[in-house]
């Protein structure tokens, strides 16, 4: 693994050598697929433990680039983080590793404060041993909990996360500007709405609806289904990220959305009118334990930086539901 040395800028140190941990997952392989085409990215190291939600078939697409290194470890494996750091000098890590299905998080919530959390810790402390002066935590809008019919989150509402998976992301955050206070870190954290589009893990809505629909299995929807949810493609997401580091805006929070909102029982029935099925499929089952009703950020700083989305979210569902089908 070549290590190249730091190149300054006039008012920055050169973010030339990325490490995505999680990068075989949704959102962090989509925002790897971004580093390989981008200019400034001269190298990449993905570091995922290969879980269940893991897509090694999209490990093996990203080797073809020469700039990309894969290391299969866990961030929560201390002794083997500070070796992959040692050896590959990143001037920035990006953290989308992390246990993230709320349904699992309700069933045992250990696995979720081990990684999220005690993992997030392992990897700030290795910046600080190995002088790496950039780190980004991907975030959650489940931190804020459920909004008002009205008011959508600014970076500066209360916290009020409501199940495990969001109170382990909470934590996350809590020791990342800790991290940035007393150790002088440059970190960034953002906060993305729900995401869709190829690649997610079937444990997650709208695979599971179009894997389900394809298969001619009952579709199970909480309660009656009226719980709102913002929207925003893979790559835009991810977009959104790499944007914010090519702008240095280290030091700061940002949410990241589109304003695209929609119920879930509309997003169920959209996908079985494009798939051609029958309503029948669609199955009411008891609303699961402290359910957010409703997500909403407000984007306005994040857009005062320049960025907008580029994909409309019913073009990217459409394209989402032809990736399932030709793998169902």
């Amino acid at each position: 693994m070549k290590i190249d040395d730091h190149v300054a800028s006039d008012n920055h140190k050169r973010i030339e050598r990325i490490l995505v941990t999680g990068g075989a997952g949704f959102i962090g392989g989509t925002f790897i697929d971004l580093l390989l085409t981008d200019e400034d990215t001269q190298a990449v190291l993905c570091f995922d433990k290969l879980t269940y939600a893991a897509r090694p078939d999209r490990v093996d697409k990203h080797k073809q680039y020469e700039k990309y290194h894969f290391i299969q470890g866990d961030i929560c494996d201390a002794a083997k983080v500070q070796d992959v750091i040692e050896q590959f000098k990143p001037d920035c890590i990006v953290n989308f590793a992390a246990e993230s299905h709320v349904d699992n998080s309700l069933k045992d919530h250990a696995p979720f404060f081990k990684t999220n959390v005690e993992g997030v810790k392992i990897l700030l402390e290795n910046c600080v041993k190995n002088n790496i002066d950039y780190f980004v935590q991907v975030s959650t809008d489940e931190v804020y909990g459920q909004r008002s019919e009205v008011a959508l989150f600014k970076e500066d509402s209360d916290y009020n996360p409501r199940n495990p998976y969001s109170k382990s992301k909470h934590k996350a955050e809590q020791l990342v500007l800790e991290f940035k206070r007393d150790e002088s870190i440059k970190t960034l954290i953002t906060r993305g709405c729900n995401t869709l589009g190829p690649w997610q893990h079937h444990e997650k809505l709208i695979p599971k609806v179009i894997i389900n629909a394809l298969n001619h299995e009952f579709i199970p929807v909480y309660g009656d289904g009226m719980q709102c949810r913002e929207w925003i493609s893979a790559t835009d997401h991810a977009g959104a990220i790499l944007h914010l580091i090519r702008s240095h805006k280290f030091g700061e929070v940002f949410n990241i959305g589109t304003g695209a909102e929609r119920r879930n029982i509309d997003m169920v029935r959209g996908i079985l009118k494009e798939l051609e099925k029958s309503h029948d499929l669609i199955q009411y089952v008891d609303d699961r334990l402290d359910h957010d009703f409703k997500y909403g950020v407000d984007t306005e700083s994040l857009r005062a930086t320049g960025w907008r989305p580029s994909t409309d979210i019913n073009d990217e569902l459409n394209s989402t539901i032809d990736f399932y089908r030709k793998r169902v």
